[in-house]
């Protein structure tokens, strides 16, 4: 599995008694990962909360500021949007920033028993949680037809509601 950016596989795995734990595969290359942000940081970037967002604590990479010590809380996201990723492809313009183009590769068996991966964007994972999404899953795949776009159709519609609800 290869990853990059603001997305996240994550791979549903039995955990007895009926029950599925998410196994998260690839890491969120955000501004809250420490060895991201000590990159960032390292290079010259700036990480800072957005001041208008829908998120709380919503972490973006900036150059920096003219003035470190100048209190601030963040740039206008509506204005300046930063980054929200500390690696993506096409990233050459930031790259003085830190920011890579390159995506962290791994390697896993995958048993048998295993029946879903789920690809999601930073946003979705943002308002359901993986463990969440492995629930509901399961749930669907335990239905007569076993209707897994079912399941990925109500996950997507649950991220909507979620997300129309901060506005």
């Amino acid at each position: 599995v290869a990853g990059l950016g603001g997305c996240r596989a994550v791979l549903g795995r039995p955990a007895g008694n009926g029950e599925w734990r998410a196994v998260e595969l690839t890491p969120d290359h955000s501004p809250f990962s420490p060895a991201e942000r000590s990159r960032i940081v390292g290079r010259g970037g700036w990480i800072g909360a957005a001041e208008r967002s829908a998120f709380e604590g919503d972490l973006r990479v900036w150059p920096a500021p003219p003035d470190p010590l100048a209190p601030h809380s963040g740039p206008d996201a509506s204005a300046d949007p930063g980054v929200r990723v500390t690696r993506a492809f096409g990233v050459t313009a930031c790259r003085a920033l830190g920011l890579l183009g390159e995506p962290e590769v791994f390697s896993l068996q995958i048993r048998s028993e295993e029946s879903f991966l789920i690809l999601a964007s930073e946003l979705f994972w943002k308002l359901i949680p993986s463990t969440e999404a492995c629930h509901v899953l399961r749930h669907f795949s335990n239905t007569p037809e076993a209707h897994l776009s079912k399941a990925a159709r109500f996950l997507s519609e649950k991220a909507r509601k979620r997300a129309k609800k901060l506005g």
